[in-house]
């Protein structure tokens, strides 16, 4: 009877810990704008990640796109501020702007916050 019991007790636990976990996923992807998590489906398709920045007191998204294999110059970054709106594009054979050096100069880079199925499989090779 007390195996029952414990056996009981258990599975219970383990409910209530699996529940927590997904509850803290779901925050967790919660945690992002609307407008963000409003283009993870799309970003999902490709290469793609998502790195925060702090400039100015203020949030900042850059949210990298690869290009076509072996196409460098295709490769882009949108930079994005707190509200979705279009701060800086970055890519293709340009040389940076002064804004744009004055941007990653002065900015904290507070790391990716998200990337894409194919980029989480490319950083495991």
């Amino acid at each position: 009877m007390r195996r029952v019991y414990l056996l009981t007790l258990t599975l219970l636990l383990s409910l209530v810990l699996l529940t927590a976990c997904k509850s803290t996923k779901q925050l967790a992807d919660n945690s992002y704008p609307q407008w963000l998590q409003e283009k993870f489906e799309k970003l999902n398709e490709r290469y793609s990640e998502i790195t925060l920045f702090e400039y100015e007191g203020q949030p900042y998204y850059a949210v990298f796109v690869k290009g076509p294999e072996k196409s460098f110059d295709l490769n882009r970054t949108t930079i994005y501020d707190a509200d979705g709106n279009v701060y800086m594009s970055l890519g293709g054979p340009r040389k940076r702007s002064d804004e744009e050096i004055n941007f990653f100069n002065r900015s904290v880079n507070k790391g990716i916050i998200w990337q894409s199925d194919i980029a989480k499989e490319k950083s495991k090779e």
